[in-house]
């Protein structure tokens, strides 16, 4: 049988160039164009490595951190666009096993890809007793074996106990990649926008891992929120979306221009509001057919940055100040309590979006400058209400 391996490649013909040399090697190849495709490949082919193409079509290095997060143990091997020995060094040291310099062929393509399997494989034989064991001997390994079980059942509570203490005291981690724009809850998933990859990048609160990425369809928004029945979207244009919660985004209605220069948007259940980065004003708009603006009122902050609601009170993140606003609902431009952020004292991060998750705020920032080292999450654990 022969062994499946992924292959991500955004071009076709190269794609497909590599899929026949991988075929020709004696490899089943399933080719992907898009990082949600090639964590399609991983989730439901199960491939025994991910083959991955560099160059200015596509950044070998991010999707090797988003690859190693949903798949840690699957290697990756880097087909580079051309032949540069400091990139080929670069991507090792990040965890890359192999890299193919150009021009592809069978006889390079299949010794990287066997190498790559016979290193990180890992055989298991099974040696046979010579003899029947005295049964003295064989009451002695039973109750031995007895004990290792037990002592062992008793280790990975211990571990358990521990890892679920850990995870009350975490209260930052980095994510597999390097610019996101806005975050929002949905339930208990933290849904994460990122601009480079155009995707939404699906995270269960419990550990932050990625537990699925979905390809948003159309025009990448600026800033979006997840409401009870549909995800509502902002664009640099000011179009408004609402979509469908699913795997596809698939849009039910659009607004154009009803919300210029937005930075920031949320649903409360009954009003749509908006925040105006330019004229540094919050609006709130009826959920009628063209999204009637009601109100509009200065932002008595900085800089807005996103908005969220609680249940009870509309919290913008002010990206200027690094804190987060409590707003009057009746008289938005009334702040009732301002709320420090310390994780962003240092000027090492900037905060960028915020979710609710019903008890506590998140907060997703990018680095400054943006890219520079991976995006990271904060739980601020302090009481908001």
């Amino acid at each position: 049988m022969s062994l499946v391996i992924g292959i991500l490649c955004p071009e076709d013909g190269k794609r497909r160039d590599l899929a026949l040399l991988a075929g020709e090697s004696g490899y089943l190849a399933h080719p992907a164009s898009r990082l949600d495709e090639a964590l399609e490949v991983l989730r439901e082919r199960r491939p025994s490595l991910m083959l991955v193409t560099d160059g200015p079509d596509q950044d070998a290095e991010v999707l090797v951190r988003e690859i190693a997060a949903v798949s840690p143990l699957v290697p990756v091997v880097v087909a580079l666009g051309k032949r540069d020995a400091g990139r080929a060094v670069a991507l090792m040291r990040l965890g890359v096993c192999e890299v193919v310099a150009p021009p592809w062929t069978r006889e390079d393509l299949g010794a990287c890809l066997g190498k790559t399997l016979r290193t990180h494989g890992t055989a298991f034989s099974i040696v046979p007793l010579k003899g029947p064991l005295p049964s003295g001997t064989l009451y002695t390994l039973v109750v031995s074996l007895f004990f290792a079980l037990a002592i062992g059942h008793v280790a990975l509570q211990r571990q358990a106990q521990l890892r679920s203490a850990a995870y009350e005291e975490k209260k930052t981690w980095d994510l597999p990649y390097r610019y996101p724009t806005a975050a929002s809850f949905n339930g208990p998933e933290l849904w994460v926008l990122d601009w480079f990859t155009q995707s939404i990048f699906v995270h269960p609160a419990k550990d932050l891992e990625v537990a699925r990425v979905t390809y948003f369809p159309g025009e990448l928004p600026v800033a979006f929120s997840v409401a009870s029945d549909a995800l509502w979207a902002v664009t640099p244009g000011g179009k408004v979306c609402r979509r469908m919660k699913d795997d596809k985004l698939r849009l039910l209605q659009e607004f154009p221009g009803a919300a210029p220069d937005s930075v920031a948007i949320v649903f409360d259940g009954l009003y749509l509001w908006t925040a105006n980065a330019k004229t540094k004003t919050l609006r709130k708009h009826l959920n009628d057919y063209k999204l009637t603006a009601l109100g509009t009122w200065r932002y008595p902050g900085d800089r807005p940055a996103a908005l969220v609601f609680d249940g009870r009170f509309l919290w913008s993140l002010d990206a200027g100040s690094r804190e987060l606003l409590c707003h009057n609902l009746e008289r938005p431009d009334e702040v009732l309590r301002r709320v420090p952020l310390p994780e962003y004292r240092d000027g090492v991060y900037r905060p960028v979006g915020l979710a609710w998750d019903g008890e506590k705020f998140w907060t997703v920032a990018d680095s400054a400058p943006a890219g520079k080292v991976p995006a990271r999450v904060f739980r601020h654990s302090l009481s908001q209400r």
